[in-house]
């Protein structure tokens, strides 16, 4: 069992029952549950499905301007395109410096964006990026969450059913503005 002083929690869930007390709920997609301060409460899972479902922390703790903010940039498919053709014509070398410099573009990107962000929101310290795939956040099925909410296939990026991005050469975070966050490893 869990009791929290300083905020309540919300559940937005996944389609799976949960028991919450001792009060047994079946929850459908999107819908969700809020946990009042200082209740106790208790999250299972009865089914033999996949639980999904998002912690949202509300309360004195956190502030009405608390925001989080998400990423994701891509140097685009031609280059894929270029990169393919070359490899066809024997262009190895080639398409193997176009492959660096596209790896290297979009991590350039992203750290721009960063900074972008970092600057909107006067950040001095914080603003650390954590992108999936990396020991901070291994699960890279995470992107497809990620995607219900910046619809980067906009911009031409996909995913693969595992929750690769393609093309190789882009990148999606979640960008932490408190002042003491650091990279860690699950």
């Amino acid at each position: 069992m869990q009791k929290h002083f300083h905020h309540q929690k919300k559940f937005p869930t996944e389609n799976s029952w949960k028991h919450f007390s001792s009060e047994e709920k079946k929850f459908n997609e999107r819908e969700s549950v809020t946990i009042p301060g200082q209740a106790k409460h208790r999250v299972q899972n009865k089914t033999e499905d996949k639980l999904i479902f998002i912690e949202i922390q509300t309360g004195s703790y956190f502030g009405e301007d608390d925001i989080v903010a998400f990423q994701s940039v891509t140097v685009g498919n031609k280059v894929v395109e270029i990169i393919e053709q070359w490899n066809k014509e024997d262009k190895y070398t080639d398409a193997y410096y176009l492959h660096g410099l596209a790896v290297e573009v979009a991590e350039a990107l992203a750290e721009w964006i960063n900074q972008k962000i970092k600057s909107e929101l006067n950040l001095e310290q914080g603003g650390l990026r954590y992108s999936w795939g990396f020991p901070s956040c291994p699960d890279v099925s995470q992107h497809h969450l990620v995607w219900n909410l910046l619809q980067p296939e906009k911009s031409g990026m996909t995913l693969t059913e595992s929750g690769q991005i393609i093309p190789e050469q882009s990148t999606a975070a979640i960008v932490v503005h408190h002042p003491k966050a650091q990279y860690f490893v699950l």
